[in-house]
This record gives structure tokens, sequence and C-alpha cells, in this order.
């Protein structure tokens, strides 16, 4: 029987797709962003062990409400790519009971699950931290190339995608930052929704649960306005 780890299943969301979503985190991710939203969902060793079909059961009972509002199922983590073989049959099981899928990412995994995914999931919603290699590693412990060359591709393959920017003070806010990041996928083509959404220190209370030191304490949140200039630098950029 096919297993996996979660360490939550969170309903009737707003904000990971389209309709109303339930909203699957799966456990463990590569990355180590220090503003890291889901904290509880980084080590591989720890979150709850599931059985496949567990899993599908959980997810259809919703299926009412997501045909209602033209929601369905999202795969969050974590990187939910952390467990590919769960992941996209879990999907696969869902869309073929007429579940729409999404999947949020932030890229990092085998680059031979692209196809996979381009074509498992009715929305990706891929999390574009940084294009700047040095900057990347910096914070999240690993080459973005890898991040890159994975959007490039399911951008190829056809994959639905939306991409989303988490605006972090000190680390993409600045014009410089914003430009390379526009630059990049403008020169790689890459033509996808892009939504900027703004850094929060939500996270502060479960890095404290968690015994950890919350590195942004005490950064202010990003307002609406640092969000619209973003914008508007990214589109400027992109489309000149």
């Amino acid at each position: 029987m096919l297993t996996g780890a979660i360490f939550d299943i969170s309903r009737a969301c707003v904000d990971d797709g389209p309709g109303l979503r339930t909203v699957i985190f799966l456990q463990g991710c590569p990355l180590a962003c220090p503003w890291c939203h889901n904290p509880e969902g980084r080590s591989p060793e720890e979150g709850r062990r599931v059985e496949l079909p567990w899993l599908m059961e959980q997810a259809l009972k919703d299926q009412d409400f997501h045909d209602g509002t033209g929601g369905g199922v999202t795969f969050s983590g974590g990187e939910p790519m952390a467990q590919p073989e769960l992941l996209l049959q879990c999907a696969r099981g869902l869309r073929q009971r007429g579940v729409h899928v999404a999947l949020e990412t932030a890229g990092f995994w085998d680059p031979r699950h692209v196809a996979a995914v381009a074509r498992g999931f009715d929305l990706v919603l891929f999390d574009l931290k940084h294009t700047d290699e040095e900057r990347f590693r910096r914070a999240a412990g690993q080459p973005v190339d890898q991040v890159l060359k994975n959007l490039r591709a399911l951008h190829r393959a056809g994959a639905n995608l939306e991409l989303r920017l988490t605006l972090v003070p000190g680390f993409n806010d600045t014009e410089q930052d914003l430009g390379s990041m526009a630059r990049w996928l403008k020169s790689n083509d890459v033509r996808a929704p892009l939504t900027v959404q703004p850094f929060h220190r939500m996270a502060a209370a479960k890095q404290a649960r968690l015994g950890q030191k919350y590195a942004y304490a005490n950064t202010p949140p990003v307002t609406r306005e640092q969000v619209e200039q973003a914008e508007k630098v990214l589109r400027e950029q992109i489309d000149p």
C-alpha cells in the first residue's frame, strides 16, 4: 500500500486556486527559506503517515463544494514534489473522478517529473523566489539552476502555470531584484500570470513552538503600496 506523510488538510480555502479548495499539505521540503510560512512541514522525518486510499477519501469528501464553486484540491507543503509517487498517484485518481487538481511548488525537484507534472495537474502555482544564484542559495540552501530549468521545462511542456512571488524585505524586494527576475522571465519567454504576495510574520508563532529562532521577527509586514510598486516594476520590465 502506497503511503506518505502529511501535516495538515485545510478545507474551504480560497487562496490556493479557483473556487473553494481542499488543501493537502505534504510533509518535507529540501529548501530552508528563513521566512517559510509552514516551518512544521520542512522535516521529512515528521508528519502523519497516511495511505493513498485514505488521502483520496479525505479529498473527495468536499467534492460537492468543489463542483458548486469551480474549486478542487490543491497539494501544498512543504514541497509536495518531495513525495512524487504519492502526489502524482493521488492527483491522477482525483482527476479521474472529475476533481480539479492544483500543485503549489517551489520547483526544486527531479526534472524527470516535468512531463508528469505538466500533464497531471490542471494548474501549477509556481513559487518564484529569485533568479539570482547567490541570493537564492544563501537563503534557501540550494542552487537556483534546477528551479529555473524546471520552470522553463514546465512552460514548454504546456503546463497551466501561474507564478507567485512573495515579496520578502531584504531578499527580493528591490528594483534591482525585481528587474533581474523580470528580465529572466522575458529572456526565457516564460509567459504566465504573475501575482505578487506580501511577506507576513504569521510563521513567528510556529517557529517559536518548534524551538526555532525566527529571522524576520523584527521585519515589518509588506504593505499594499509596496506590492503595487513591485507589480509596476515587473510589468514595466516584462512588457515595456
